[in-house]
């Protein structure tokens, strides 16, 4: 006999039609009466707080992921565009193509049985969009007869371990109608659910398992037209994308429907239209929810990550109390089997807080063409694909999770984190079943031996600078240098640099004047290389409040090794010295670099060394070949202006105007 773990739920009834077998009433929990609801006034950290939000702006807008099956959303606008698009169809081959191109937005239970593979036909642009159509449905029934093989196959070899009877009958009963008909009858399956010899965990199976696995299997049939007598290749693509994409279409539901909660604010969840269909107190009390909450879970971040982006761009109205409450519903919908975190929530307050605060500089906001950083020469993350990320990893469950995040956005990690990616590529390659406390360990000494290593190659070059000043420097500059190599050993012997905080540093050692012309410039170089240390080291720090462990370290590194390498954009003219915000003072740079570079002047931030120069020629050239390829608008001859600025900041020092023509 099957078994499975006890789930807390009501059972499945069901009404059959000519082709499908319909949910009519699907598992619930009872909400909770008054009182419960004063005792329960908050859920774990969360506490709910009754300011509403408006979501109806959201419609109009794309890639909201359902938080019940997680399938993208199209706006109505969308869906229209795309049905035009599909009346243009000719052949099988364009089809494949552009339901490829919308693969996000296709129903899981649909992508099932569409063929999206265009190499498993012949000649597809060939093939006629009917024939097309016919092989899907023919992919369809074999995976409703596979689900019927599976329960009929239960039914019968659970109703032999039963003594003859009336549950005997009853079993043999659904057995009987499913061999006939492919569905098992209402009546049926409500004797089978009400008889007591059946035991609960059967119950459980066909209830939770079987049925709901053959109701998926039946509803794909909806995607498929019924009558294609007459339609041109055109007309049945256009019907077919319909049924397809219109179960995608957002819609505004509530959460709760009783009469307690049905006024309640931000009681609203945007869904899907498949999803929208369900009784709302139910929807997220589905088998899938039951079976696994981690998967249920995931689904719901998704969606609240839409919901923070939309809220930071201002299609919402920007209310942090919104997710408070969603997930003390779901909380209590779930009796408890789903829950967040107050860092959980936080982190979505962050997504909120990035997209409102994201840069008004075109060359760095586009996603079509990769900008190096003018400084390091890493490729920059633009601000879009950085939401991306950030709701990759809010959805991340596990290390393997995060792991595949970080190949999927590996050309993101900058010169600034490569160390640290580096370390997480081997252990995983060493141990892919390490666990997460074990990774974290290793991890962590590993990146230690890379900072000790690259402390004394930042001290063996401060002797070369000092042997230098001892030749060709000022008296001055030698006893300034080597007091402050006095105070550096004194400083690492006694081990307060394994903090590797630069700013304990800086006051504890240079206590001099750095304008003075007694620093000399091994000094500058001494603080640039300590300075980059402790940023690298910054980087995989966990995150403790209020003496708090991090409760989640491996995600603190990922998003703080991505967020070293967003795109930013730093003046050219310093503001304090009349530099406007304007686009012909400003240049894109990576986070890690601008943090790095810090106040320095532009003049000794560009002629500190040639790769630096390389790297800003580099941007400038790429930036002019997006504006003349059109990719960006308003930016021809901007790499000019920033050439001619460069010139008159170097003191005619550095010239590239040449490599830009004037328009």
């Amino acid at each position: 006999m099957v078994k499975i773990l006890p789930i807390s739920t009501k059972l499945y009834s069901y009404t059959v039609n000519q082709q499908h077998l319909q949910n009519n009433n699907t598992p619930s929990t009872a909400l909770p009466t008054r009182a419960e609801r004063v005792e329960l006034s908050f859920c774990g950290d969360i506490h709910p707080n009754f300011r509403s939000v408006d979501l109806s702006p959201a419609l109009n807008s794309d890639g909201v992921h359902c938080p019940v099956c997680g399938v993208q959303t199209l706006s109505e606008d969308s869906l229209n565009k795309l049905l035009s698009r599909a009346e243009k169809l000719n052949n099988a081959g364009e089809l494949i193509e552009l339901l490829n191109e919308y693969e996000n937005y296709i129903p899981s239970h649909m992508r099932d049985v569409l063929v999206l593979d265009s190499e498993k036909f012949k000649n597809p642009y060939e093939m006629p969009i009917d024939v097309y159509h016919k092989r899907c449905r023919k992919n369809a029934f074999a995976k409703l007869c596979t689900r019927i093989v599976d329960i009929k196959d239960y039914l019968s070899v659970y109703s032999e371990s039963l003594p003859n009877g009336v549950e005997k009958d009853i079993i043999d009963e659904v057995n009987r109608g499913i061999k006939l008909s492919g569905l098992p009858s209402r009546a049926c399956i409500g004797r089978f659910f009400n008889s007591e010899s059946v035991d609960f965990e059967a119950k459980q199976y066909v209830g939770h398992v079987l049925l709901p696995s053959l109701n998926s299997a039946s509803s794909c049939f909806s995607c498929f037209v019924e009558n294609i007598n007459g339609l041109s290749q055109g007309e049945l693509a256009k019907a077919f994308i319909n049924n397809i994409f219109s179960n995608s279409q957002l819609k505004v539901v509530k959460v709760q429907s009783g009469e307690t909660f049905i006024n309640s604010p931000n009681n609203s969840v945007l869904v899907c239209s498949s999803c929208a269909d369900k009784s709302p107190a139910k929807m997220f009390m589905n088998f899938h929810t039951i079976k696994n909450p981690a998967l249920a879970k995931s689904n719901l971040v998704a969606y609240l990550g839409d919901v923070a982006k939309l809220m930071g761009e201002g299609t919402l109205f920007s209310n942090r109390f919104y997710f408070n409450n969603f997930v003390f519903y779901i909380s209590k919908l779930s009796k408890g089997e789903i829950e967040f975190s107050e860092t959980e929530v936080n982190r979505l307050h962050n997504l909120r807080s990035m997209v409102a605060k994201r840069e008004n500089f075109a060359p760095i906001e586009q996603t079509k063409v990769d900008v190096p950083c003018p400084d390091c020469g890493s490729i920059m993350l633009p601000h879009a694909i950085r939401l991306n990320i950030q709701r990759d990893l809010l959805v991340a469950n596990d290390l393997q999770d995060y792991f595949e995040v970080l190949k999927k956005y590996d050309k993101y990690i900058g010169s600034h984190a490569t160390d640290s990616r580096n370390i997480f590529y081997n252990i995983m390659s060493e141990n892919p079943e390490i666990s997460m406390e074990d990774f974290l360990e290793i991890f962590n000494q590993r990146i230690e031996r890379i900072a000790k290593g690259d402390t004394y190659l930042a001290l063996d070059e401060f002797e070369k600078s000092i042997d230098y000043v001892r030749a060709e420097g000022t008296r001055d500059q030698l006893d300034t240098i080597l007091y402050v190599k006095e105070q550096l050993e004194n400083y690492l012997e006694k081990g307060w640099f394994k903090d590797y905080n630069y700013t304990n540093l800086l006051n504890n050692v240079v206590d001099i004047d750095l304008d003075s012309p007694d620093c000399s410039k091994g000094i500058y170089m001494l603080l640039n290389n300590m300075k980059s240390i402790a940023y690298k080291m910054s980087l995989v720090q966990p995150v403790s409040t209020y003496d708090n462990q991090d409760k989640d370290p491996v995600y603190t590194i990922l998003f703080n090794l991505f967020k070293s390498d967003v795109a930013t954009a730093d003046y050219l003219v310093a503001a304090k010295k009349g530099g406007k915000n304007t686009k012909d003072n400003l240049i894109g740079m990576c986070k890690g670099c601008n943090t790095l570079k810090n106040n320095k002047g532009v003049s000794a931030w560009y002629a500190q060394n040639i790769n630096v120069r390389k790297n800003f020629h580099k941007h400038l050239e790429v930036v002019d070949a997006m504006a003349k390829d059109g990719v960006i608008e308003g930016y021809n001859g901007w790499a000019r202006s920033i050439a001619d600025t460069m010139y008159k900041l170097t003191n005619h020092k550095y010239d590239i105007r040449h490599k830009f023509k004037k328009d």
